[in-house]
Order: C-alpha cells, then sequence, then structure tokens
C-alpha cells in the first residue's frame, strides 16, 4: 500500500470516529437491553449511511452530473437508438451541453454564444445521420475524436476533445501535491503563478522533449524593455 492511499485511509477511520464521538451523548441514551444487531445498526449503520449519502451528493452535484449529457456526440449511443426516440430528452441534453460548454466551445471557434447554440443542433443531426449508414462504430471516445473531421464537425470536434480530457478522477491532480511541495520552496515564495505552473508542468511531464529554439521563439515575441541580439 502507497503513502497517499494509507493517508486516505486514515483521514476516512478518523472521519468516522469524529462523527460517532459527537453523537456520543445521543448514543449513551440508548437502552442497553437492545440485542446487539439492533443496538450496532443505530450506533454505526445508519451514521455510517448518512456520511455515504452526504459524500455522494457532494461528488455527484448538479455540475457534474451534467457532464453526462455530453454522451449525446458518442456514435455507440446513436447505435442503440434509444436516447434519440425521445426528443424532449435530446433537446435537454443538447440545452444542457451549450449553458455548460457553450462559452467554451464559442471562444475558442471565435463565434458568439448564439451562434453556437443554433448550430449545434444542425450539426448533431448531421452527425447521427453520418454514424446510422456506417458498419463500423467508434469503440472509445478517443477513437471517436481521431474518426470526427473538424472541417466538417467543428462543434462536435471540441466537445469530444472535452469529453476525452475530463478527468475520471482527483489522482493526477493529488499526485502533483507532493511535486508542487518540492519545486515551491522557501526560496521561491514570490514566484509567480505563471512561472509556478510553468515549472511544476516541467517538473511533471520530464518526459517531453521541448525544443529550445521554439522556447526562444516565444521570449522573442514578448516585449521587453532592452532588445537582446541573438
Amino acid at each position: 500500500m502507497d503513502k497517499t492511499s494509507s493517508r486516505r485511509d486514515s483521514r476516512l477511520f478518523l472521519r468516522y470516529f469524529f462523527v460517532l464521538s459527537h453523537n456520543f451523548y445521543s448514543l449513551v441514551h440508548i437502552r442497553l437491553d437492545l440485542i446487539p444487531e439492533k443496538y450496532f445498526k443505530i450506533v454505526l449503520f445508519i451514521h455510517f449511511l448518512d456520511e455515504l449519502s452526504a459524500d455522494l451528493e457532494s461528488r455527484f452535484d448538479e455540475v457534474s452530473i451534467s457532464v453526462y449529457d455530453l454522451d449525446v456526440v458518442l456514435p455507440n449511443r446513436i447505435e442503440k437508438k434509444y436516447i434519440f426516440n425521445d426528443k424532449t430528452k435530446i433537446e435537454n441534453k443538447i440545452l444542457n451541453v451549450v449553458n455548460q460548454f457553450g462559452d467554451v466551445v464559442s471562444n475558442y471557434l471565435n463565434v458568439s454564444h448564439d451562434i453556437f447554440e443554433k448550430r449545434i443542433s444542425g450539426e448533431l443531426t448531421l452527425w447521427h445521420e453520418y454514424w446510422l449508414n456506417e458498419k463500423q462504430l467508434p469503440v472509445t471516445h478517443i477513437d471517436a475524436l481521431k474518426r470526427c473531421d473538424y472541417d466538417c464537425f467543428p462543434e462536435i470536434n471540441i466537445l469530444l476533445n472535452i469529453l476525452v480530457t475530463l478527468p475520471a478522477t482527483t489522482a493526477s491532480a493529488e499526485r502533483n501535491f507532493s511535486s508542487l511541495r518540492r519545486i515551491k520552496t522557501w526560496m521561491r515564495t514570490r514566484i509567480s503563478e505563471d512561472r509556478l505552473n510553468g515549472l511544476a508542468l516541467l517538473h511533471a511531464h520530464r518526459d517531453i522533449t521541448i525544443n529550445s529554439e521554439d522556447v526562444i521563439d516565444v521570449f522573442a515575441k514578448s516585449n521587453r524593455r532592452l532588445d537582446f541580439v541573438i
């Protein structure tokens, strides 16, 4: 067992311990003549279910659930056709996608939010008709993205990019916390956010080869007080 999972289990144990300790005053008034099954149901099981329900509600809130409406662009959903029999359900899914990701897509395509809302319905119709005539459908989201032509389906392509890059868990971010502690030492307390983000990316993705010429070009394009001759 690694240190991260061990710390997580310890925090979970302490959390439920404090929950039971908080309810100790009410627990001491429980009748002692109860059978063990009922006693532990009142003392432990009910409080555990309350905590589990609260954790699930915080984890799968309304914003998180709305992300699942992106399945409207997946070709394997088109094959089943069960979500396309109900037009109201499709319209609600499209509306949720527009409200959730409309600003991201419209800014990337340099169009207004209203134009994106009008274009996405027609583009989804063409996208569905295209895959209904295909025999082999993409199995994964990445395969669907590879077979989505940006010139023909720009909005669908961006939505698939969002769907592919959405993290399933917070494990990747949690692994970088230890890297951040190593990077931001007392000698770098005044480092700016942009520089810190760049340094953290360099540290986390050491396997990526960086072209020094591209770095020089980026620095050369920025405005500087002094002119350097390269």
